[in-house]
């Protein structure tokens, strides 16, 4: 019930950061009142128990509660699930099961901002994927719009980047020559397939299905060769980047 109403009143992302804080407290209690019990039997194991622990509630505290704090989700992720199970072995039942119920919550805001992240670079670049094909929105009504059509089909006005047809079927002039339609800068094409590729990855991480499933394998591979087709030929800054991308990939 408690849980419950921190997720209604708190995002995943806070709620993670006070059950983390809340399992440092437990673990400092537990760990004070155990020294203080070998201190009376064996003085010098209740000093080297005390140390131990600081050492280890400091760890906790650095990679995993600073780092949600500062909302840093992907780096706080890995060390919150590492000292989760090793306070279930050494740390005590109930601080291990607050940081494994951190690390879902951590998890799943690691998630929404990745996702979060690419909804604003597809707002800024004015495109947006779905379906396989890319999607303009129209810089009067703001719907999305597909083709190379000058006109939206929603409000009637004019599309920036699309240059809309000139002339009358009269007219002496000479025919222009064809042309294809306008099309992205090769840089912002460029920038949109990594930020798909992004995408497909990001989708992938945060999907529950089995990862050895045909499907999932199949996923994995499809990717693979989709950055290893798009890194070819472009500069070294660029290509780090989508190594980086599928280095990613969980």
């Amino acid at each position: 019930m408690w849980l419950a109403r921190e997720r209604l009143t708190r995002s995943s992302g806070e709620t993670a950061e006070l059950l983390i804080l809340v399992g440092i407290i437990l673990q400092v209690l537990a760990w004070l009142g155990i020294s203080f019990i070998l201190l009376v039997i064996i003085p010098a194991l209740g000093v080297l128990f005390f140390i131990i622990g600081l050492v280890i509630l400091a760890l906790v505290y650095i990679y995993c509660y600073a780092r949600t704090r500062d909302g840093d989700y992907a780096g706080a992720e890995a060390p919150t699930l590492i000292f989760g199970i090793l306070s279930l072995i050494f740390g005590g039942v109930i601080p291990g099961i607050l940081y494994l119920i951190a690390w879902i919550l951590i998890r799943e805001e690691a998630g929404q901002a990745s996702m979060s992240e690419l909804s604003q670079l597809e707002g800024q670049s004015g495109w947006s994927s779905g379906s396989g094909s890319l999607k303009k929105a129209c810089p009067s009504c703001h719907r999305n719009i597909e083709g190379d059509s000058p006109y939206c089909k929603w409000c009637g006005q004019p599309v920036a980047g699309v240059a809309p047809a000139t002339g009358t079927a009269h007219s002496s002039a000479a025919p222009l020559p064809t042309s294809t339609p306008t099309s992205q800068p090769p840089s912002q094409g460029v920038q949109m397939q990594i930020m798909m590729l992004r995408r497909k990855v990001a989708m992938y991480n945060y999907s529950s299905d089995d990862r050895s499933s045909p499907s999932m394998v199949s996923e994995k591979e499809s990717i693979v060769r989709d950055a290893q087709s798009l890194r070819s030929g472009l500069p070294p800054e660029q290509q780090q980047e989508i190594d980086s991308i599928v280095a990613g990939i969980r």
